[in-house]
């Protein structure tokens, strides 16, 4: 489940955009675990529902229901209602390809340094498959399949102390660009936040949801001393791109 301090990022993030956040399985709860568990045949359980905006539900959305595969709390994905078609929608085959995919190259990716960090890849795209036939695909077989339009993010936490950061962590920097290069021809975005060592637990959740939200390091306040983001096409030759590269 959210732990407090997650739920209250989002809640606040929500009423910036006009909505509220509560969690309980009354009336429309119960529609929306119905319309998921009867599409995929499974169980699922609720973690939260972000009510949508009433008055702007086509700008802003509608209601969405934060939910995990029974007893697999690391597996969430949204079931959202569009409420001016009163139909449901979900991203369940898209959350469980990225954490299948984070589960094949997560621990390669940790294993470049010591230093502790939580990792999540995840496709985005407009056209990642969606139906129910397409829940057992591989992740290795989407990434190679280009069909599909779907860019990799590759977020990152660091646990750091005030002497470490990005010039110091050129080197997995560079390790881990070339390893994104290696294992797909898609392109790819990495986001990498140095995270204050008492603010790593609230990033890790982040990290857990960051394949179902648009989500922004600002969530963890002052706790984040360093980000930074670059992708395939940017030119990486070696490690010293980022010692002292503009931020």
């Amino acid at each position: 489940m959210l732990n407090r301090k997650i739920r209250l990022l989002l809640v606040l993030c929500a009423a910036m955009l006009g909505v509220t956040g509560c969690v309980g399985k009354d009336q429309k709860v119960q529609k929306m675990i119905s319309y998921v568990e009867d599409k995929y045949g499974q169980s699922f359980e609720v973690e939260q529902l972000d009510k949508g905006s009433t008055f702007f539900a086509e700008l802003y959305g509608g209601d969405k229901l934060l939910v995990h595969p029974k007893g697999q709390v690391k597996e969430p994905f949204f079931v959202f209602e569009h409420s001016t078609k009163h139909t449901y929608s979900d991203n369940y085959v898209q959350a469980s390809l990225s954490n299948t995919f984070t589960e094949i190259h997560k621990l390669k990716i940790e294993q470049f340094d010591s230093r502790k960090r939580a990792v999540k890849l995840a496709f985005r795209g407009t056209n990642t498959p969606s139906g129910a036939a397409f829940l057992g695909t591989s992740a290795e077989d989407f990434n190679r399949d280009l069909s599909y339009d779907a860019d990799i993010y590759v977020d990152v936490v660091v646990k750091m102390d005030s002497s470490y950061g990005i010039s110091q962590d050129a080197e997995f920097l560079y390790q881990l660009y070339n390893y994104m290069k290696s294992i797909t021809q898609r392109n790819f975005i990495i986001s990498i936040a140095y995270i204050k060592p008492e603010k790593f637990e609230e990033a890790e959740e982040i990290i857990r949801i960051a394949h179902t939200v648009n989500f922004a390091w600002a969530w963890l306040g002052d706790g984040v001393e360093q980000e930074f983001s670059f992708e395939r096409k940017d030119p990486v030759q070696d490690a010293s791109y980022f010692v002292n590269i503009n931020r």
